[in-house]
Order: C-alpha cells, then sequence, then structure tokens
C-alpha cells in the first residue's frame, strides 16, 4: 500500500467511527509513521509501505479508534512552538492555554519593562508547558510550578530539562500555592493557571479523550467547576506582589464569576475577560493594588 492510499483507508475509518478531526488525525499519524512532519506526508504519497510500517500504522490507527488521544499517542505536542513531551501523566495543553500565556508575556513585558528577575507562579502546572514557554520568554526568570500529582510533575521535569530551563523551575507538589510556604520568602510578580474548571453538569459532555485518559484531576473542577479557582484566588492576596498580575483560563459561563471573586477581594484593580478565538470568554487577567 501507497502513503496515498493509506491516508485514504485511515480517513475512511476514523470518519466511520466519529473521531472529530479524521484527515487531520490521519495525517499525523502517518508523518509520525513516516518520520516527517503533517505538511510533508503529501510530498511522500507514491511511497511504498513496508508489512512492517504497514503493522504499526494499525496498531496506531486501533489507538486513534479507541479514542485515545492523539498527543498520547504520538507522544508530544507542540506548544508555543515548543514540543512538550506527553502521555497519561497530564493533561494535554490546549490552543487556548496558548492564548493565555501569550496574553501574560504581552503584560508582563508591559508592567514590568525594565524587570528581568521576575518571580512567576504556575499553579497547576501539569506538563509543565506554561511554566516552560514563561521560562523560555523571560530568561532570567524564576518560575514555581505546583501541581498535587507526583506523575505530572515528574512529567513536567522530564519536558524542563529536554528544554534546559529545569534550572530556572521549582517543581513543588501541593495544592495551588501552598507549596511556597516552604521555600519563598519573597513575594511573586504574577501567578498564571489553567485550573481544572469541569463542572458536574459538564461531565456528561466531555469527549471520551478527556474521559477516559486525560487524568481526572486534571479538568474536574468540583460541582460548580469553581473550587480550585476560588482557592486560588483566596491564596494569590498571600503572594502576589503589590502591582502584580494574576491571570486564569477559565470555563464556559466562568469568567464573570471568577472576575466578581477577585472584584470581591477589594485588592485587584484592571478586572478583564477576554475571548478566545472561539469568541468564549475565557480568560480574567487583574493586577493587585
Amino acid at each position: 500500500m501507497v502513503v496515498n492510499a493509506a491516508l485514504k483507508m485511515l480517513i475512511s475509518e476514523l470518519l466511520k467511527a466519529g473521531v472529530p478531526t479524521p484527515q487531520a488525525d490521519a495525517e499525523w499519524l502517518l508523518a509520525h509513521l513516516l518520520g516527517c512532519s503533517r505538511t510533508e506526508v503529501h510530498l511522500h504519497q507514491n511511497k511504498l509501505l513496508s508489512r512492517g510500517e504497514l503493522q504499526l500504522l494499525k496498531d496506531l490507527l486501533t489507538q486513534r479508534l479507541r479514542r485515545r488521544p492523539l498527543a498520547y499517542i504520538l507522544g508530544y505536542w507542540d506548544f508555543m512552538g515548543l514540543r512538550i513531551k506527553l502521555d497519561e501523566r497530564a493533561m494535554i495543553p490546549r490552543p487556548e492555554t496558548e492564548q493565555l500565556v501569550e496574553r501574560v508575556i504581552m503584560r508582563l513585558r508591559c508592567v514590568y519593562p525594565c524587570k528581568q528577575d521576575l518571580l512567576l507562579a504556575d499553579v497547576g502546572t501539569g506538563s509543565g508547558a506554561i511554566a516552560i514557554a514563561l521560562a523560555v520568554h523571560f530568561p532570567k526568570a524564576y518560575i514555581f510550578a505546583t501541581d498535587i500529582s507526583e506523575n505530572a510533575l515528574c512529567l513536567a521535569r522530564e519536558n524542563a530539562i529536554l528544554h534546559g530551563v529545569d534550572d530556572r523551575i521549582i517543581f513543588l507538589r501541593g495544592s495551588l500555592l501552598e507549596p511556597l510556604e516552604a521555600v519563598l520568602q519573597s513575594e511573586l510578580n504574577a501567578i498564571v493557571a489553567n485550573l481544572p474548571y469541569i463542572s458536574d453538569d459538564e461531565v456528561a459532555e466531555l469527549p471520551p479523550e478527556v474521559v477516559n485518559y486525560e487524568p481526572k484531576e486534571s479538568w474536574y473542577g468540583g460541582v460548580d467547576g469553581l473550587f480550585y479557582i476560588r482557592g486560588l484566588v483566596e491564596q494569590s492576596l498571600k503572594w502576589l506582589c503589590n502591582g502584580g498580575l494574576i491571570a486564569l483560563e477559565v470555563g464556559v459561563n466562568q469568567a464573570e464569576k471568577v472576575a466578581d471573586m477577585l472584584g470581591a477581594t477589594c485588592q485587584y484593580e484592571r478586572i478583564e475577560m477576554h475571548l478566545d478565538l472561539a469568541g468564549v470568554k475565557r480568560f480574567v487577567m487583574a493586577q493587585r493594588k
């Protein structure tokens, strides 16, 4: 079987199984098999696949038909131009989270145009994607990355080593900002978090890729989805410096509630809600007075 025929076969099987993006997934699987980029797959359309390659492709397809996430099958995913190693130890970073980090980078450069030695926190770090992206964009910053999962922290450390920023990211196990008690004496310039925000009412709507494969502690946010976000807003006042930034990714219909939480503390100003590319109010940002 040549690559072009294999591509058509993959698309057909994925389409029949109800996989949301059959063409893209088929191209990714073939790119993984061929060791090329997704866009280069079509340059190899007349290449004859060996029996061993066909068996491996079948194995990859079987995994995807079982709705195992593509990123876990590939073993990596790209985040802000950085290749992040991924498996079932942590949630897969979404494009929305890239938007969050981009906004944080722009805001920090405005708030601290001359300050290089920033102290930042990535709360609920998961794969470490946010912390690593911040470390890459701010070469003199130190980032405290917390998570309740030791498995996730191990994966995050592996990613930090891969990108050469492990000497500036301090990984700490524990809930929200509580682990900072033992290690940090000064105040943070920014707190960034993509915490679990799926509520009880939303669980039934989640795709099998999430429910069956991604760790529940990475997406379930309690009855109303705001359990962890509420806790972080409360804790942030102890750790954030005057003028410091808090930036949160939130769920559908949560932005106003989170903005109200921040306003209710009477300690935050410039409370803003921003849309993601789908037009959802996805990000809430504010500055400590």
